[in-house]
């Protein structure tokens, strides 16, 4: 190992350890001595969860350097009365070591001025990326409404491709709003202060009210979206609804799952039906009274086709991802209403069935846990099916 390498490792983790007090979240590291630790390596003490990346990069600096060097830096600092960031300085100590909050609060200022002609979209694509990967921690997107970032995020992700008129006319790609819609999802999921935060402002109305433009017919539209836009607007729909019995209480009242029963589920698209099966399921097996269930007998037989479509494959065209889907909302429709579904589709789900673990079969291998998965909810449902036809004394 060279000198100037040798240093550059060592320097690294003078770095880290260093960031150790300017990152609150980071572990707790302590450089000591050799009467303390054989070699005088860097000791690691338990601390609070995060820094998962600073902590990869102690370990490799670790790893590949010399521990006596590494003895001589520290004293050479500590002799010097030198830190840090006298060396290198506070850009580099910036780099390091980010203040999340106050990127968020950045990132969201310059989405707010989504309506203004100076902002490209470049530009509001990289703060919603950025923006994406910082609310993937909860706390950090408990703090979106209160930075200001979540009206803004709907608003653009809802907007048409025109988004202001006068004085001049200012447009936004689909990428864009597609990106907002994305990030709203990742912000709402599995998080009940967002979800109730984007539902006051109104965001249920305005999310569900873009779902017409996801129909099958909506690219007849005059501002049409493509399959990404409807994919990533029901994930935010998804996020706001998922585990909120009250939330979706009122999807239900406001046509949510009427739409993804009559349009979704049966969507040629293959990720915009995925994405309704899946959210349809979860839906139901959280509020099992939805009154969309009401209205399930008049749509039996469209939902009944819809549902072996996605089973049933050719040799060339097997999803087996949109096949599972299918076969856990057919058993979760059939644990809420047994009598659902005329006589005939027990033979035709049997066919539908046989196709799909068939091609699973040649594709994976007979045994394959994807396939036996596959097998085990179509006996599940066949048993359903196969129990209603028995008289009530040999039940």
């Amino acid at each position: 190992m060279s000198s100037s390498h040798s240093m550059s490792l060592q320097t690294l983790i003078l770095l880290v350890v260093s960031g150790v007090f300017y990152a609150q979240n980071a572990p707790k590291i302590t450089v000591i001595g050799d009467k303390a630790a054989p070699g005088g390596e860097v000791a690691l003490d338990d601390g609070p969860p995060g820094g998962a990346a600073m902590q990869d990069m102690l370990n490799w600096a670790i790893n590949n350097s010399d521990p006596e060097r590494l003895k001589e830096l520290v004293q050479k600092y500590k002799d010097n009365n030198l830190t840090i960031k006298d060396v290198y300085g506070q850009d580099v100590m910036d780099a390091l070591f980010v203040n999340e909050g106050s990127v968020m609060k950045d990132m969201t200022v310059e989405i707010a001025d989504f309506a203004n002609a100076s902002i490209t979209d470049d530009d509001l694509e990289f703060a919603l990326e950025r923006l994406n990967q910082l609310v993937e921690q909860v706390d950090n997107a408990g703090n979106l409404h209160r930075m200001g970032g979540l009206r803004p995020l709907l608003e653009l992700g809802v907007s048409g491709s025109l988004v202001r008129t006068e004085p001049e006319e200012v447009r936004r790609s689909e990428s864009v709003r597609t990106l907002a819609l994305w990030t709203l999802g990742v912000a709402t999921q599995n998080n009940e202060p967002v979800q109730a935060d984007l539902f006051d402002i109104g965001g249920l109305p305005l999310l569900l009210g873009r779902l017409p433009l996801c129909s099958a017919t909506g690219d007849k539209l005059e501002d049409p979206v493509g399959s990404e836009y409807c994919v990533k607007l029901i994930f935010a729909i998804s996020g706001l609804v998922k585990n909120n019995e009250t939330i979706q209480a009122a999807a239900d009242a406001q046509g949510l799952f009427d739409w993804l029963l009559s349009e979704g589920i049966p969507h040629p698209t293959p990720g915009i039906a995925k994405k309704s099966m899946a959210l349809l399921d979860i839906a139901l097996s959280q509020s099992p009274d939805l009154q969309v269930l009401n209205s399930l007998p008049s749509k039996q037989n469209a939902v009944a086709k819809s549902l072996l479509a996605h089973i049933h494959t050719e040799h060339s065209s097997a999803d087996t991802d949109a096949a599972e889907k299918a076969l856990r909302l057919v058993n979760r429709l059939l644990s809420l209403r047994p009598m659902l579904f005329d006589p005939s589709f027990g033979s035709d789900f049997a066919k539908a069935v046989a196709s799909i673990i068939k091609e699973c079969e040649q594709v994976q291998g007979v045994g394959d846990e994807l396939c036996t998965g596959l097998s085990g909810l179509a006996q599940h449902a066949s048993i359903a099916l196969a129990a209603r036809d028995l008289p009530d004394d040999e039940l």
